[in-house]
């Protein structure tokens, strides 16, 4: 049976009566200034934000403190803005302060003011209480960079029409952050497209005027001038692909964490069924990345350029410029005509890659319940078959995939002899040279390039779109917190738990109710056992009244107050709770211990493991306190 355990306030074995929680516990505050700091700033800007609210879910380093990169992340999640910016603090604007400080020797501080030659500090272990140390003391001990901290324009939510689109914000509002390495990507794709234009025309000139004169000079000068060209065109493909990778790696890094951190905040009720098909959803994201790590955003750049390479050819070519434009509507229809068989089957391949992981995932956790029941065959039939279903997915995938691209090739080898035979025509009758023929061709090869790479995404697309879709759908479901919102924050949590009237189904398309109208109170200190056979909702109950899952009806109220309106971190941190099905994570002991809380001593541990008389066991293995642990 799952137990209710109110923590302790300073270590040590778990007490039934009252429990102190103050604002920021200090070894918590102390273990990380800077985080201190990015409370009391926001209490300076009118938002005040409890610490432990701050950094939930957010990862610590080795030192139990919130990493500096994610703090514009941080700073984002709790309702503000936030960004790292390198200055002098004399350069610093007015209208910037407050700004966080990061010291050098490990320090924090909020920068209020600067008067004279004097700043005007908050430092993370005095407090709201003003300081004034010397400017020029105060820049020797600044890292270089300082967190600018502001409000965002306040917009009212009560508007007559929703917002359209605000569901996928988690994904493109991160995407947006980085844009400036795929702006700068398409200016160099821009100039590469130009400077591709030198070897062309080369090309034509060599033929028409150095070939029949035998101009040598002007040969050099042309292949000089050319070779220059190549090598800049070089290097404006090479910082493109350069900028398309990193603003792809920051942009993974930011949305792979706001990812996890979205899914972890989802109401425990409302988390999806399976875990196997979780976990393929969490996998369908590696699709999303590639495609957006890849060129495929820049290659928007080189659209214009089809109706460019297009005039040239009529420049050059006259009527030729036909074959090409008639074969550019025709391959965006082919594709237009593609995408709707193409995301179906997508779909269905995803669902079935989706089953199978459930099926992999089922025969791990319940490995030692299928071998005593003889049970294998159960689940090698689900396997096989999941694996028979993808298959034919994925073939059908396959099959609409080299079609595309089949269509594509062969329309392009059209192009060529088209414009080949009709070249000829055009030079017997004197309206076209050699080298504007072989110039026409190659800028037809050029003009159709974007387009085929386009045929060659779409799959990458669509798959990419129904992973969109899938991690979006998880995004939606109801979350601990409601943005915005601020939640009470008691000084004080003597441990009375009351339930008023509750009621409590689990959601789906059947809410069959699990809890009907229960009303009950357990005072301070109380010891109660609840009994009853197996599938009464014991459990149920007890999510309930630690607040994990929220009451259909009614209410469950701690010390008088609504558990819905107590910040659910603080909640967590003074509320223990043991469930029936006990849980390890891969690492150490020490790491199952601790947890998040990494500045928890070890000699703290050790007490604890004495007080669960286990610690016999950890003191006798070689490795301590660094006993490894499976999952």
């Amino acid at each position: 049976m799952a137990k209710l355990i109110p923590m302790p306030t300073s270590g040590g074995i778990p007490s039934p009566t009252s429990v102190q929680a103050p604002p920021a516990p200090k070894s918590d505050a102390m273990a990380d200034p800077l985080l201190m700091c990015m409370t009391m700033a926001a209490k300076l800007l009118g938002r005040p934000v409890h610490y432990q609210v701050m950094r939930a879910g957010f990862a610590l380093d080795n030192r139990g403190r919130v990493p500096l990169a994610a703090y514009p992340d941080m700073a984002h999640k709790n309702g503000l803005m936030a960004a790292w910016s390198r200055v002098r603090l004399s350069e610093i604007p007015h209208y910037v302060l407050p700004v966080l400080m990061p010291l050098i020797d490990g320090r924090a501080c909020v920068l209020r003011n600067i008067q004279d030659n004097d700043a005007i500090v908050l430092w993370a272990d005095k407090g709201m209480e003003d300081q004034r140390i010397p400017l020029a003391e105060l820049q020797a001990l600044a890292r270089p960079e300082v967190l600018a901290l502001k409000l965002p324009p306040k917009r009212h939510d009560q508007t007559l029409a929703p917002l359209e689109g605000s569901a996928f914000n988690w994904f493109w509002g991160t995407l947006w952050r980085f844009r400036a390495f795929y702006v700068e990507s398409m200016v160099a794709t821009v100039v590469a497209n130009i400077l591709t234009l030198a070897s062309i025309f080369f090309t034509m000139n060599v033929y028409d005027r150095v070939v029949p004169t035998g101009a040598y000079t002007s040969l050099w000068t042309l292949a000089i001038g050319t070779t220059v060209a190549i090598f800049l065109e070089f290097i404006m493909r090479w910082l493109k692909a350069r900028l398309v990778d990193l603003g792809g790696k920051k942009a993974d890094l930011a949305i792979n964490a706001t990812l996890l951190r979205e899914i972890m905040a989802i109401r425990l009720e409302h988390r999806p069924q399976s875990v196997g098909i979780f976990a393929s959803s969490m996998r369908d994201f590696e699709s999303l990345r590639d495609f957006f790590s890849s060129a495929s955003l820049v290659l928007l750049a080189d659209m214009p350029f089809v109706l460019m390479f297009l005039a040239l050819i009529a420049m050059v070519g006259g009527p030729l410029v036909w074959i090409p434009a008639l074969a550019v509507p025709l391959l965006i229809i082919i594709g237009l005509v593609a995408q709707r068989p193409l995301m179906s089957a997508m779909r269905q391949n995803m669902k079935e890659s989706g089953d199978k992981q459930s099926v992999l995932v089922e025969s791990v956790l319940n490995l030692e319940l299928l071998k005593a029941h003889n049970a294998e065959s159960y689940l090698q039939r689900r396997w096989e078959m999941s694996n028979l279903a993808g298959a034919d997915s994925y073939k059908r995938i396959r099959s609409l995939t080299n079609w595309i691209m089949g269509i594509t090739t062969s329309i392009q080898q059209v192009i060529t002899v088209a414009m080949v035979v009709g070249g000829v025509y055009l030079i017997h009758a004197n309206q076209l040279t050699l080298g504007g023929l072989i110039a026409s061709v190659i800028l037809s090869g050029r003009a159709i390039a974007p387009l085929a790479s386009v045929m060659s995404l779409a799959s990458r697309y669509q798959q990419a779109a129904s992973s969109l879709e899938t991690l979006d759908g998880l995004m939606k479901r109801p979350r601990d917190r409601t943005h915005g919102r601020n939640y009470v924050v008691p000084e004080m949590i003597e441990g009375g738990l009351q339930a008023d009237v509750l009621e409590f189904a689990y959601p789906g398309e059947h809410k069959i109710p699990v809890i009907k109208k229960l009303s009950m109170q357990i005072a301070p200190g109380q010891k109660v056992a609840m009994l009853g056979r197996v599938g009464s909702g014991k459990s149920t109950l007890l999510r309930l009244m630690a607040g994990l899952y929220a009451p259909g009806a009614g209410s469950v109220r701690l010390d008088g107050v609504d558990l819905q309106q107590i910040e659910p971190s603080e909640v967590r941190s003074r509320m223990g709770y043991v469930g029936q099905d006990p849980q390890l994570f891969m690492g150490t002991v020490r790491d199952n211990l601790i947890l998040a809380d990494s500045w928890i001593t070890d000699v703290k541990i050790i007490e604890v493991l004495k007080a669960l008389n286990i610690y016999d066991i950890v003191a006798t293995h070689p490795l301590g306190l660094d006993m490894p642990v499976t999952e």
